[in-house]
Order: C-alpha cells, then sequence, then structure tokens
C-alpha cells in the first residue's frame, strides 16, 4: 500500500507541473547577423535554415544585423550600430508595424552594410547592432568583421 500511495503521489506531482507547464510565455526576440536573410516559405519570420551565419565576415562581404521583435503596433523601435571601440556608426528608429504576412505583433528589422564600409570607418572586431523598444534594450547581433 505504502508504494502505490507514492506511485499516485508522483502522478498527482507530475500532472500538476503539467498542468503549469501549459500556461504561455512570452516569446523571445532573436538578434542576429548573417550574409543575407532570404524568406524562403514567405512567412516574415527568421528560421536559421534562412540564414547564411558566419563566425566571421571579410571584407568582400555584406553583413546583414537583423531583429525579430514582438512588441505592440505603435511601439518606437530604434537600433544603434556600434563599432568595436564602442563608437556610434549608424542609428535609427521606426514605428513598429504590422507586418501582414506574420500573426501576431512579429516585425523584422534588418540593416545591411558593406563590411569594406565598415572597416574602413572603424576598423576590424566585433561590431554590435543594439535593438530597442522605447528606452528598453531588447538585445543585440553581433559579428566579427576581418579585412
Amino acid at each position: 500500500m505504502r508504494r502505490s500511495s507514492v506511485v499516485v503521489l508522483v502522478v498527482l506531482l507530475f500532472l500538476a507541473g503539467g498542468c503549469y507547464a501549459t500556461v504561455p510565455q512570452e516569446r523571445a526576440s532573436p538578434f542576429l547577423s548573417c550574409a543575407e536573410w532570404i524568406d524562403s516559405n514567405g512567412d516574415g519570420k527568421v528560421n536559421p535554415e534562412e540564414c547564411s551565419t558566419r563566425s566571421y565576415y571579410p571584407v568582400y562581404r555584406n553583413i546583414c544585423f537583423m531583429g525579430e521583435i514582438d512588441r505592440p503596433f505603435g511601439t518606437q523601435i530604434s537600433w544603434t550600430l556600434l563599432a568595436p571601440d564602442g563608437t556610434v556608426i549608424d542609428q535609427g528608429g521606426a514605428t513598429h508595424f504590422r507586418d501582414n504576412r506574420v500573426p501576431a505583433d512579429i516585425r523584422v528589422y534588418r540593416h545591411t552594410y558593406a563590411v569594406r564600409d565598415l572597416l574602413e570607418q572603424a576598423g576590424p572586431g566585433l561590431w554590435r547592432m543594439e535593438w530597442f523598444a522605447g528606452n528598453d534594450k531588447l538585445g543585440e547581433s553581433t559579428a566579427k568583421l576581418v579585412w
């Protein structure tokens, strides 16, 4: 009898844990860098197989900094491109709007640069694109650029 009580208790704990696991959780917004992104399935979302990512980006390539952002429409989205020494190279902003191909409030933002232009401005190293919603930093995309 004692063993069956333990089994029942374990089953009840498992079921209770399962109930908690079904509670929806907020979706994380991915941030990445790649040589290019081709939305091959037309869903407006970033899928790993659609990005040609690299461990580093040489002078003859382009670099695309991307952020898949999930925020309410009308939110002010901004970005800042930082050189390896922290110098601001580029920045901008936009009002978050609906992409009709994608359900919910998700939208992909991307900025493409010629690696040669960035290297001529501030040299090789780890470059960062920081992404913001209002004053809140959402994340960053990084890329190692080399000559």
